[in-house]
């Protein structure tokens, strides 16, 4: 699972994370929304799924993983944040992504984190508010 935070859901979008974030030549399956169409133009392989209206979709078992994972986001997001703000939404994505891949491993997370707290140099606050914007 892959959690970025895009301009919007546009083919430019979609395809420049696509470039950026999965690897040439991997599977993509989606539910048909027409910015995945550039996922080929990307190097992807799409497969689309309609789903059609929601008031007669039917639960499709392909989806059931896609589906739980997006609720335990936000799950765990609402149940951490209590509310996610536009703003924020990037810094908590990558704090619940962060989690997420390291779930198997718990007893490395902490020194993991408090290696990279400690590699990093002090950041003054102008640059932690451009993280907002860009996040």
């Amino acid at each position: 699972m892959k959690l970025r935070r895009v301009a919007a859901f546009t083919k430019e979008a979609v395809k420049s994370y696509a470039k950026e974030a999965l690897e040439p030549g991997c599977q993509v399956v989606s539910d048909g929304l027409f910015c995945f169409e550039s996922l080929a133009e990307a190097g992807m392989t799409h497969t689309a799924i309609a789903r059609g209206r929601a008031s007669r979709r039917l639960v499709d078992p392909r989806f059931k993983w896609v589906n739980t994972c997006l609720g335990n986001v936000k799950g765990a997001i609402t149940g951490t944040c209590r509310a996610i703000r536009r703003q924020h939404a990037g810094r908590y994505l990558a704090a619940y992504e962060y989690r997420f891949n390291r779930r198997f491993d718990l007893p490395k997370m902490v020194p993991s984190l408090a290696a990279a707290a400690a590699a990093t140099g002090p950041k003054p606050y102008r640059l932690l508010k451009v993280a907002e914007t860009l996040g």
